[in-house]
């Protein structure tokens, strides 16, 4: 778990912590935080101008005193990071949970589509199906209608839909993803295959989004208990890998 989450404060840690806090005194740094200082160091933690850690550690204490630590945050960087935390729940949090239910009822409209087969035209449940995945790709009911009436109508909104969303993440890793997705699009475009790959493509968004859900939702106990739930995000970028690297993907990487 440490691996997947090294924010975690580990429980080893944590104990060492506690044991620590028991021989020590609390001092107020220059920065507004409080720090445990060992008893036996208590006499030389004011240094130049009586502030705790003297001048040679920014008047913050832990860099010169062995088994110092800090205990407790400035109530104003505190108040400030609560509120960043409020807005990642409502923002990021809560939007990349919902995002993975939708995942799942995508995936079942993929298949739904994948069952027919193109062998029997673009017919009404056809279309049907379809516009269930534009729904499930985040356009309303209506457009979606619309949109599904034939494949290539289908296929070119798909496409740029699941494009929006890709380049939304950011980060090198998706925007070389996107690249490489545009370009097979064009290369298949008015072909047979064309479908086949916007439903590969589709899906394999589909198994990321469910994986990113997953892993924000184990991540975020853990996350709280180090104060910074947005580092969330930076280790999710870490890991999230490619998706190229989706097996369903594997017959188109050229």
């Amino acid at each position: 778990e440490a691996a997947r989450f090294p924010f975690a404060v580990g429980a080893d840690r944590q104990k060492q912590l506690t044991a620590a806090s028991l021989d020590t005194v609390p001092i107020i740094g220059a920065d507004g935080n409080t720090y445990q200082i060992p008893r036996s160091q208590v006499s030389g933690a004011a240094g130049a101008g009586g502030a705790p850690g003297g001048a040679s550690n920014g008047g913050q204490p832990g860099g010169g005193q062995t088994g110092a630590f800090m205990s407790g945050r400035n109530p104003v960087t505190q108040s400030s990071a609560i509120a960043l935390n409020d807005n990642w729940i409502k923002s990021t949090y809560q939007p990349t949970l919902d995002g993975g239910k939708t995942a799942g009822d995508l995936q079942a409209s993929i298949q739904a589509v994948r069952n027919i087969g193109a062998t029997t035209g673009w017919g009404s449940e056809h279309k049907a199906n379809a516009a269930a995945v534009l729904e499930g790709l985040g356009i309303g009911t209506a457009n979606s209608k619309m949109f599904a009436a034939n494949s290539q109508k289908f296929q070119s909104v798909a496409m740029d839909r699941l494009q929006t969303s890709l380049a939304a993440q950011k980060g090198p890793q998706t925007e070389g993803d996107s690249t490489r997705a545009q370009k097979t699009w064009v290369s298949l475009a008015n072909t047979p295959e064309a479908n086949d790959f916007v439903l590969d493509f589709a899906q394999a968004k589909a198994n990321m989004d469910q994986r990113r859900a997953q892993y924000y939702e184990q991540a975020l106990p853990l996350a709280q208990k180090s104060g910074d739930l947005t580092r969330v995000d930076r280790e999710w970028r870490k890991v999230q890998g490619s998706i190229w690297a989706d097996p369903l993907l594997t017959r188109w990487a050229k």
